[in-house]
């Protein structure tokens, strides 16, 4: 268990040396390879999964935004983490898919595909999720989006506010009212049902 926590830290720190892993796997490195999508790679597939509620079309944006990773993995400069500069990607890769659909920006899956539904999942859990949804739903885009970036890609504001090119203090604004929101709504949904 330590082993691996400080392989992982160890990995992570030579992720974030623009000359160190990405360096490598610019130079067509297959282990650098293999070690930057096995740290990077599930962030970038949860952030596209809960972005995109058509898993054919999440398989599709996660290869597509590996493919640009891998292209672009020279013009890495090294401003962020590697992980981040991987979200920023994906979040382009969303982007161009809703625009070239013509339809808003699907909001933040809040359940999992219905074939990973643990057996036990109640009634109560599931109308708690979809209400979740609905109220995610509701927010504004860009809300959606920064949100979307901090719980599905579990970045840091910092991140956030490098991958979307706003102030780390909108970053923090836009979270606040996202959250009060999501509070607000779920609240007057609770109050709604108890008022049948």
């Amino acid at each position: 268990m330590i082993a691996n926590l400080l392989a992982l830290r160890h990995t992570m720190a030579a992720m974030s040396q623009p000359a160190g892993l990405l360096g490598r796997c610019a130079r067509g490195d297959r282990e650098a390879l293999d070690e930057f999508f096995r740290v990077a790679g599930p962030a970038v597939a949860r952030f596209v999964a809960r972005r995109v509620l058509d898993p054919d079309a999440t398989a599709d944006l996660v290869q597509e935004t590996y493919a640009r990773i891998l292209a672009g993995m020279g013009r890495f400069r090294g401003e962020s983490e590697p992980v981040t500069w991987a979200l920023g990607i994906a979040m382009n890769v969303c982007r161009e898919h809703f625009r070239r659909r013509a339809r808003p920006v699907a909001p933040l899956r809040t359940e999992p595909p219905s074939s990973a539904l643990e057996p036990l999942d109640t009634l109560g859990e599931r109308d708690a999720r979809a209400r979740l949804r609905r109220a995610i739903e509701d927010l504004p885009e860009k809300e959606r989006e920064i949100l979307s970036l901090r719980v599905a890609g579990e970045a840091s504001y910092q991140d956030i506010a490098r991958v979307t090119g706003r102030s780390l203090a909108d970053v923090k604004v836009t979270l606040h009212r996202a959250r009060a929101r999501l509070v607000e709504r779920l609240r007057e949904t609770d109050d709604g049902r108890a008022a049948r």
